[in-house]
Formats: structure tokens, sequence, C-alpha cells
């Protein structure tokens, strides 16, 4: 057994220095090298084992991927010793774990290398009592439907949107708040457009978008059938039966104080007489027409409230107004609200700054100068807000990495840090389980903190995920510092970042 050796970690793979290049510093200067790999097969980093040792010849495309770690190697025997001690303590009680006297036990450790550490940290665990988070409900939902493609397409060559509504929500509604379902045939592939209405909250939104990305997620069945699925339905891609005419003069629009927002107000000869359930439907019906020419994901980011007016001066037709979020919708938008496949990111995020007078701010979060968010509903949590018990703690956690200002470039750290996030399928089999097609969450936002350092906020649709995820990070996230800040439903907790994850101070 060899401890605290030094080594180095590069697009999620560990080696130790070769004899020619002693520091980090040396390393980057050097396009190729030859050096000894330290493969996680039969172990996890920073735990190795001499028979999992091979030699590799790498290409640095990236000097600012490459990162310092320290590293222990053990033989495979003295590796298990130690790890058969810790499944021993941690794993009775859970779901997964197969006793010694069981018939299935193949008295081995198979599966448990990718498990859990030697430290006996696992994030696979799963209580007898334990509920299954959005992560895999979401994953298990899209299975199911993958099933049943063969009755949707029929259902989408019908236009039977209420058959197929039928057969989505009988099984989104086992762990999702009720939406509707839009089929049709887009770019060429039969797709399913999770529908919004107007005044939904971004958050919402925002996991209508989460549930899309999993089944549009390579390796899940859905996708792998050739289909797709949008958080949002596209222009021209369906028809509202109940249609307002778009040539007549019906609203009134007036810039928001969001600069990428308008106000509208519809015209009615006597708006006060408007029962509730009239003055929603009438709202309901411009959203759908508008969102049936524009596409939804405009419809949704230009509007920002709906009202009525009596007054018939200053009126414009709803193709003027079309027109017009358009147009807003490309200046400030643009290409900066497409995916690389052309898609619409949505909801697409928009900039925000603060006044430097900010009370009652979750950890870290007082430092922030400006920023970017796809959700304010997260990103914009304090503490008072919290004092009330959160709906949305049900479904996911809200989570942030602050990363101090770097000693060197912070835009470079912060690009890096990025690259890592954004490529977590480069992490090697087996640690990396390739049949587990659940997303862990997704990024919604990014703040500055002036001189301070910067934030990356997430949605956690699976806390363990999450946290499996960053400790793949752990080499990148150890040198930058980082803390990782977690709200759900027992409260707001810190932690440094690494193999393991030590809080930070008392519960929040």
């Amino acid at each position: 057994m060899e401890t605290h050796l030094k080594a180095f970690f590069y697009d999620y793979k560990y080696y130790l220095f070769p004899d020619d290049c002693l520091t980090i510093d040396e390393l980057k200067t050097k396009e190729r090298v030859t050096a000894k790999r330290l493969k996680e097969e039969r172990c996890m980093a920073p735990d190795f084992i001499y028979e999992s040792i091979t030699d590799e010849t790498l290409e640095i495309e990236d000097a600012d991927r490459l990162f310092e770690v320290y590293v222990n190697l053990y033989t495979g025997a003295e590796y298990d010793e130690i790890l058969s001690k810790q499944v021993d303590r941690v794993c009775p009680g859970c779901e997964r774990f197969i006793p010694d006297d069981d018939p299935r036990d193949k008295g081995n450790l198979d599966g448990h290398h990718r498990e859990i550490s030697l430290n006996g940290t696992c994030y696979e665990r799963e209580g007898k009592d334990d509920y299954w988070d959005l992560a895999t409900s979401a994953d298990a939902f899209w299975y199911r439907i993958s099933e049943r493609l063969n009755e949707l397409a029929l259902c989408i060559d019908k236009n039977d949107q209420k058959k197929l509504n039928k057969i989505v929500g009988a099984e989104l509604k086992h762990f999702f708040p009720e939406t509707n379902v839009y089929g049709t045939v887009y770019e060429g592939k039969y797709t399913l457009c999770f529908q919004t209405e107007f005044g939904n909250r971004a958050l919402f939104v925002l996991l209508l978008d989460y549930l899309a990305a999993i089944a549009n997620y390579k390796e899940n069945p859905v996708a792998k059938a050739g289909w797709k699925v949008l958080p949002y339905r596209p222009e021209s891609t369906f028809r509202y039966k109940k249609e307002l005419k778009r040539g007549r003069a019906v609203a009134k629009l007036k810039p928001s104080s969001a600069p990428f927002c308008y106000d509208v107000a519809l015209y009615h000869p006597r708006p006060q007489r408007l029962s509730d359930k009239k003055a929603q439907e009438l709202i309901n019906r411009f959203y759908e027409t508008l969102s049936a020419h524009i596409g939804e994901e405009k419809a949704y980011m230009v509007l920002n409230g709906i009202g009525f007016t009596s007054e018939k001066e200053g009126l414009v037709s709803i193709e003027a107004a079309e027109e017009t979020f358009r147009k807003k919708y490309g200046e400030f938008f643009g290409e900066n609200a497409k995916q690389d496949n052309g898609d619409a990111v949505f909801p697409a995020p928009v900039p925000y700054g603060t006044d430097g007078e900010q009370e009652n701010t979750l950890p870290y979060r007082e430092k922030i100068t400006e920023g970017i968010t796809r959700c304010g509903e997260l990103t914009f949590l304090d503490t008072e807000i919290l004092k009330e018990k959160q709906y949305w703690t049900s479904l996911v956690s809200f989570a942030y990495l602050y990363v101090p200002r770097p000693m060197e470039d912070a835009e470079k750290s912060f690009q890096t840090l990025s690259w890592y996030l954004q490529n977590g399928e480069l992490v090697p089999e087996p640690l990396r389980n390739k049949e587990d097609t659940r997303i862990a969450g997704g990024a919604i936002g990014f703040a500055a903190c002036g001189e301070e350092g910067f934030i990356l906020d997430f949605i956690a649709a699976s806390e363990n995920k999450f946290f499996r995820m960053l400790r793949t990070l752990a080499p990148v996230l150890q040198t930058m510092r980082a803390k990782v800040v977690v709200v759900n439903q027992d409260g707001v907790s810190v932690y440094d970042c690494g193999y393991e994850f030590n809080p930070v101070g008392d519960k929040i």
C-alpha cells in the first residue's frame, strides 16, 4: 500500500505523473504525455488498486483542465478487505443489498466497487421507506411511456389529443402536477409537447424542461425509438379551436419593467362586469392564439401581464402584436435562446442585477452583483421566504456552487468548471453506469460576485445523483475551494466540496 501519492486529473481520468514531469505547471507545457493511468475499475478515487493501472498516452487539448490530486494505492486484496468491512457496516438495510445468506449472493463485491467508497460513503442507498425522487420517477415514467409509443403514434396520426392525454396523464399523475400534452409530428419526428398556461410559475416550466431532457437523452428508450419531447409547443404545430380573430384590433401593448416583456390590456366594453371565469377564458384565448402563431416559447417569455381595458384608442390586432412580440424575443434572446440542435432554451435565461442592499440572503449570495437565471423563483430565495414551507421541495432541491475568486483568471475557472459540468458523459465506465438514464438535475443560472467569486445555480432532481456527480469533480472543486449549498425540506446546508462533503457551520 502507498498513500498520498501525487497524481493528476484530466478529462475525468486519473494519472500518475510521468518521471520527466514532476509538477502540474510542467505538465501544462506539454501537448502529449505517456503516463500510468489509474482506472476506476474495482476501486473508486482517490483510492486505486495496482491491478487497474495501465500505460496510456494522452493528448492535452486544454491545459486548464489539468488538476493536481493526491491518491492512495492498494493491492486488490487490500482494497477489498477494507471495502468489505464498509459494506458490512453501511449496506444492511438498503433495499439493493443482498446479505451473505441470501441465495442470490455471489460471494463477492461486484457492484459495490462503483457504489461505495473506502470511507463508507454511498450515494446509491435505498431505504425501505425512502420515496422515489423526481429523477427516478421521471425515468420510470418515460420507460412506461416508451412501451406505449405505438398507441401514441396512432393518436397523433388521428389527431386524437384526448386519448393521447389520457395515456400520458395516467402515468404522469403518480408524481407530477397535472399538465396537458400535445402530440404532433415536428421536424419529421413524432413529438410530445408539454403545454404551459399563462401565469404558470417559472419553476413549473423549468420542470417540464427537465422532463423533456430525460426523454431526449440518447440512452432513454423514447429517444432511441426516434421520438422527441419538447417543454413547449412550437409555432405552427397546433391550431387553437377558439382562436380569436387575428385581424381585429383587440389589445393595447405596453412595455413592462422587464426589458423583454410587454403588458397587454385586452379590449372589453365593460371589463368590470366580467366574471373571473370569463376573464380567464379571454386571457387563455389570447395566449393560446398567440402561442399557436409565434410559438409558446416566445409567448411565455414576452408576456408579463394580461388585463383589460374599455378604451379603444391605441388598440392593435393580434397579428400586429405577434409581429411585435416575435421581434422583441429575437432582439433580446436571439441565438442565445437556442440549443445546439436548434430547439429553444425554455424557459430562456434572463439577466438581472442587484443594488448592493440585499437582506436575508442565503449563504454567499449577499456577494452577488449580477447574473442570469432561468428561474427567479429559486434564484431570489431568501431566509424570510423559507420561513414558509415551499411547495417545490417535494419535487426538487435548489443547489448552488460557490467558487471564491481564484488566484488567477476567474473567467478561465468558470469556463473550465462549466466544461466539466457539461461533459459528464466522459466519466469512464464502470464508475458511470450507462444503464442509468436518470438526470441529476439541471443548471438554471450563473451569478457574478464582483471581486469575490461566482455562483452556479442548479435544480437537483436527485440529491444522491447530484452529489455523486460533484464527487467525480472532486479534484476540480477542491482546487477551486468550492462550497455547495443545498436548499431542501430540511433547511439550508453548506458543504465543502471534495471526495467527502463535510458540513460547514450549522444548518439554517
